[in-house]
């Protein structure tokens, strides 16, 4: 209400603006904990999720996305009616597009557990994504887990349109390894001109050169819904599950 209280008070003069720090290089310049979800920083989908076919239709819900423990929860839920299966998963965006740099979030997978560091099974019909993206897949950088069967494995790949070829690996958890639904893992992507290298708990699993983004894009969590063999899994209506997002950051280059 600052704007009223001025017409009410004497005019004065008008400060000098703070100036903006300047980045330090090598220093993050978009930093999050997930205390709360900042709309200074992040906006809440509430459109219609990827996925949607003849006989499932894919949405996403602003109360689907709230902070649990201290960090970001994303839950999906499944209905049917009749032949046609209905989700309802959550998805934040940074309000600012980000261009090359590296980008770190820590994160669990999709599973039942309500709590993020519970007992907890994945379930089929979903994928849990962590990703920056421009409108059709223009720049397009994914980290991605499916429900279901391949629960287990983590999908790493980049787009430069969703027409064109992507440039894709697929990694499996060796020896005891936990699977990315059970624990939380450290997640890096280091985007540079002509060169992704992609990091798992510090250790490299993947080095693209084939399909590499050079547009400013923004970055999105996202938990959504699928009735798809080939994609997620066939729906499991009536069981909700999570997703849990620690902390992300972002340091240009």
């Amino acid at each position: 209400m600052t704007w009223i209280s001025n017409i009410f008070r004497k005019k004065k003069p008008t400060p000098a603006p703070t100036p903006a720090p300047v980045p330090v290089p090598g220093a993050a310049t978009f930093i999050e904990s997930f205390a709360t979800i900042d709309p200074s920083k992040w906006m809440i989908s509430t459109w219609s999720a990827p996925g949607t076919n003849s006989t499932h239709k894919g949405t996403f819900s602003a109360a689907n996305v709230t902070i649990v423990d201290g960090m970001l929860c994303l839950k999906l839920s499944q209905t049917k009616s009749g032949t046609m299966f209905t989700s309802a998963g959550g998805e934040i965006a940074t309000n600012q597009s980000l261009g090359y740099g590296t980008y770190e979030f820590v994160a669990r997978a999709s599973t039942t557990s309500t709590t993020p560091v519970g007992v907890g099974t994945p379930v089929s019909g979903s994928v849990t994504g962590c990703f920056n993206y421009l409108a059709g897949s223009a720049t397009e950088i994914d980290v991605e887990v499916e429900g279901g069967s391949r629960s287990a494995l983590t999908q790493f790949t980049s787009w430069v349109g969703v027409s064109t070829p992507n440039q894709t690996l697929v990694i499996s958890p060796t020896g005891s390894m936990a699977t990315p639904d059970q624990t939380f893992f450290t997640y890096r992507f280091v985007w540079s001109p002509g060169k992704i290298v992609f990091s798992r708990d510090g250790v490299i699993v993947a080095t693209f050169t084939n399909v590499v983004p050079t547009q400013p894009a923004q970055f999105i969590f996202n938990h959504w819904g699928t009735n798809d063999p080939n994609w997620g899994g066939t729906a499991t209506p009536g069981v909700d599950r999570f997703m849990y997002v620690k902390s992300f950051s972002f340091t240009p280059l």
